[in-house]
């Protein structure tokens, strides 16, 4: 019986969120994440069934953090997540991606139309070729000669993305959930707890964050590196971040 995150598989985690959104059957259910035949889960009775969908309870509450995709490669498709801790993902991809993110969770409350464009755009921006990077200095550290360098094309993306079914796409969006989470623990300077979100009643996560503002006083006087900083690792810039701010903020509570 998986009882973390971290003990499931892309399948059982699509039929978590076909859990939560009504939309599995209970007996399939309880194939997809047991592993049962449909033929044993119609000998049980009733108890036995809800013994097991009671297990599963935990699945429901996602601020456990979470710090891996599921879909680790978008169906159809030779785009591919940022790894494990988001291994592999520079801060301009990331920044980027969250940037929509956020728009797409601030559209879809507010019942705005754009909400589905900027799902598209997220998910674009999220899942890119194993070869594709988002800035030339990402793929100079990278050591990729200057004319293999295959930048990002998020037109090409989209129309990948635009072919994912809704139900992977949401999929998506509630492991970023638990990933944002991961992020709200590993490094709370960067990334404060906000309210509810709306994606789920039991999901509390960061809040929007201003990557441009962030970016330049990351950057600091040292414009001239500002390629440098972009292709950083998203996770060793945050944890720069993480403790500058904490700096700051010691350094103005000893002033007071």
């Amino acid at each position: 019986m998986p009882e973390r995150w971290d003990e499931l598989d892309g399948r059982q985690f699509l039929a978590a969120v076909r859990l939560w959104s009504g939309t599995i059957p209970l007996g399939v259910f309880l194939c997809e994440v047991y592993g049962f035949k449909m033929w044993e889960v119609r000998r049980m009775d009733d108890y036995q069934r809800w013994v097991l969908l009671h297990g599963a309870d935990w699945m429901q509450d996602l601020r456990r953090p979470h710090n891996a995709f599921f879909l680790q490669r978008l169906p159809g498709s030779d785009l591919y997540s940022p790894g494990f801790r988001l291994k592999g993902c520079s801060l301009q991809q990331f920044m980027t991606f969250d940037t929509y993110y956020s728009q797409y969770v601030i559209a879809a409350k507010a019942g705005d139309s754009r909400a589905s464009q900027f799902l598209d755009l997220f998910l674009g921006a999220l899942y890119k070729g194993e070869e594709e990077v988002f800035t030339v200095s990402e793929g100079r550290q990278l050591n990729i000669p200057p004319e293999r360098v295959k930048l990002v094309v998020m037109d090409e993306h989209l129309k990948v993305v635009g072919k994912v079914d809704d139900l992977t796409k949401q999929a998506i969006v509630m492991n970023y959930v638990l990933i944002r989470s991961w992020l709200c623990k590993a490094f709370p300077q960067v990334f404060p707890e906000g309210d509810d979100d709306g994606v789920s009643n039991k999901a509390k996560h960061a809040r929007p964050v201003d990557w441009l503002g962030v970016f330049d006083n990351f950057v600091g006087e040292h414009v001239a590196e500002m390629e440098k900083y972009q292709a950083m690792g998203a996770t060793d810039a945050f944890r720069v971040m993480n403790r500058r701010i904490r700096e700051a903020k010691k350094r103005a509570a000893r002033s007071k």
